[in-house]
């Protein structure tokens, strides 16, 4: 009986881990990468790289949506898979060598390269302040400080971005408008164009036979003549 227990309990303190890794999952800012995954970039680690690699195969383990009942599930694993997918990328110190790889991996590394100089800006920002204490490895506090403040820049930068591209879309549309609103009237103009050729001959005929009604003499009143005659005589 006390076995069973033991399994029962068991059992349910891991459905309550894998609940409580999907809601950190998705609590985190989606575009920071090393928080969706749990990791300190900050820290000390040579072997980061293998770090991020360990983790995301426990963690995807641990919630993966054939595996957990919890309908969030699939969305926490999506975002680990795309933190795993951005961070797994090494930035090349050369700019020409990130120029050099196809768009797709340029997007991915690109993305990385913000993520770590935002992590560093913020890690600065604090320390001039004088808000973070220096030194090998942060305290939680500290670290949790600088998440905050990645968190905050984060935000900022993809609210910017999203005004741009609203902006940008904006614009597209009115552009393609005035384009439509430029082929409708040249369509028209085309369409005129065309009925006018095709009634050239009908306005041809109906000329015509208006200049003939124009300048056809009136036929002479004989009778009318013969009389004045025979008046002139008399």
């Amino acid at each position: 009986m006390s076995d069973e227990l033991d399994r029962v309990l068991s059992a349910e303190e891991l459905a309550l881990s894998k609940d409580r890794e999907i809601e950190r999952v998705l609590n985190c800012c989606p575009w920071d990468y090393y928080s969706v995954l749990g990791i300190n970039p900050l820290k000390k680690d040579d072997q980061l790289q293998n770090q991020i690699k360990k983790t995301y195969r426990k963690k995807t383990l641990l919630i993966h949506p054939d595996k957990v009942s919890n309908p969030k599930a699939p969305h926490a694993f999506d975002r680990l898979k795309k933190a795993e997918l951005v961070l797994s990328f090494d930035v090349p110190e050369n700019e020409s060598e990130i120029e050099s790889v196809d768009e797709t991996s340029k997007l991915y590394i690109n993305e990385k390269k913000r993520l770590v100089a935002i992590y560093n800006d913020a890690e600065n920002r604090l320390l001039r302040s004088k808000k973070i204490m220096e030194g090998d490895n942060y305290s939680e506090e500290d670290y949790q400080r600088i998440l905050a403040l990645v968190t905050e820049i984060l935000n900022e930068e993809i609210k910017q971005e999203e005004i741009e591209k609203n902006f940008q879309q904006q614009q597209e549309a009115k552009k393609m408008a005035e384009l439509k609103r430029v082929q409708q009237e040249r369509e028209l103009k085309k369409k005129l164009a065309t009925k006018w050729e095709d009634e050239r001959d009908i306005r041809v005929n109906n000329w015509r036979s208006y200049t003939n009604k124009v300048q056809k003499p009136k036929p002479k009143n004989k009778k009318k003549t013969d009389s004045s005659k025979k008046k002139v005589l008399a």
